[in-house]
């Protein structure tokens, strides 16, 4: 899914990748796709396991999403598609919370940014 929305995405991960955390805005809503996968070492996991999940909002410090399931693991791997290239993070889960009103399997993940991969 691609948007008006995307030049802020790839606005605030420019600024991740440039560790200038001076340049941090509040979150901001977009809807934008990325892929998650759990981490269980240091190397970014093969691209068969990632699973698509939809942006909630995007700021340089972190992300939150909207998952199918809870996520089981404390790092995770986030891939993103900028126009110059898949970027991959590694992200801590800081929360997980079952989202009311969207169906019976919608979990809104929060995660804070911790390097790229």
């Amino acid at each position: 899914m691609s948007g008006p929305n995307d030049a802020y995405v790839f606005q605030q991960l420019a600024a991740v990748l440039k560790h200038d955390r001076r340049t941090a805005s509040p979150r901001q809503t977009v809807r934008h796709d990325l892929w998650i996968a759990a981490m269980p070492g240091r190397t970014i996991p093969s691209l068969d396991v990632f699973e698509r999940v939809i942006t909630c909002d995007i700021s340089t410090t972190g992300v939150a999403f909207l998952a199918p399931n809870f996520v089981r693991s404390e790092i995770i791997a986030i891939r993103f598609r900028p126009p110059l290239g898949r970027v991959v993070v590694a992200a801590k889960v800081i929360y997980q919370s079952r989202v009311a009103d969207s169906g019976p399997e919608c979990i809104k993940v929060g995660c804070e940014f911790l390097r790229r991969l």
